[in-house]
């Protein structure tokens, strides 16, 4: 048997209680042994993962929204440990991404037998991020969204804070220096992975095993830009846009505004500047469907 951990956030949008035996079924069907370890935050979730390093787990696996799954990534670059991601959050980009189904259990199912396969990071200061880092209207409705509304409405809070944060925002500009060009957007994406937000891709030639972060570049400046952007995106026809650029992004420096607010993987935080960002030394490997 090979030996694994399942951490697993309680708080999760998808997440219940019930799934965790099924899921412990399923992965043994693939030789994995499996012990259970309930995250209590981002912190506990760094030691618990920093324990399946230390103790030579073949696997760690884990029942979460992709935050939680960045914080065990950034621990468990440049390890033997082999990253599981199985769908309990709210939008599970990561799991959608590997093409998991859904549910937990059945995506249990695929991974039992799934292969590992060696995912790059984007690097964010001292912090690391699986899929993208960003800056403009979807940061500011991320730290919008009222979390005990989240938890019963799942993406329906987002929605809600979306539509407050869009009558409101005022569009400041960035100041990005990139690969030697200085850029003044009014939204960016650095992407590690061409999925965003579920089930749109952001940037469609992004790949998180090319060793290269992408760069889409917003310059819209009313409501009606951003109306259009995110209708264009639902369609797939956003890069199209006059108000969009992307590029190649192989190092990046953001020096402005103060107090910038950003989102990298869905949580959003506000960094110190400048703040560096480019693509990560280490890599993790991620566990990932044979038909992936």
């Amino acid at each position: 048997m090979r030996r694994a951990a399942l951490l697993f956030n309680p708080r999760a949008g998808a997440h219940r209680t019930k799934r965790l035996a099924p899921v412990r079924a399923a992965l043994a069907d693939g030789g994995y042994a499996l012990e259970f370890q309930a995250t209590e935050g981002p912190d506990h979730c760094r030691a618990l993962a920093r324990r399946a390093v230390e103790e030579a787990l073949d696997a760690l696996f884990v029942l979460g929204g992709d935050g939680t799954l960045r914080v065990a990534a950034s621990v468990l670059a440049g390890s033997p440990v082999v990253l599981g991601a199985l769908p309990g959050g709210t939008t599970n980009v990561v799991a959608r991404a590997l093409g998991l189904p859904l549910d937990p259990v059945a995506a249990a199912h695929r991974l039992a037998h799934g292969t590992p396969r060696r995912f790059d990071l984007g690097r964010a200061g001292d912090d690391v991020f699986l899929m993208q880092l960003s800056g403009g209207l979807d940061a500011r409705v991320l730290a919008a969204v009222d979390p005990r509304l989240k938890r019963r409405l799942g993406k329906g809070a987002v929605a809600w804070a979306g539509m407050r944060e869009w009558l409101r925002y005022d569009f400041p500009r960035f100041e990005l220096e990139v690969d030697g060009r200085r850029l003044s957007p009014t939204g960016f994406v650095v992407a590690n992975l061409a999925e965003y937000a579920g089930r749109f891709r952001i940037v469609p030639g992004a790949r998180p095993d090319d060793r290269r972060l992408d760069l889409l570049l917003f310059h819209g400046r009313r409501r009606r830009d951003a109306l259009g952007f995110a209708l264009a995106l639902a369609a797939g026809r956003h890069v199209a846009r006059q108000d969009v650029e992307v590029v190649e992004c192989g190092r990046a420096r953001l020096v402005a505004p103060a107090g910038a607010l950003l989102q990298m993987d869905g949580d959003p935080f506000r960094p110190e500047l400048p703040l560096e960002i480019a693509l990560a030394e280490r890599s993790v490997d991620l566990l990932v469907p044979d038909s992936a």
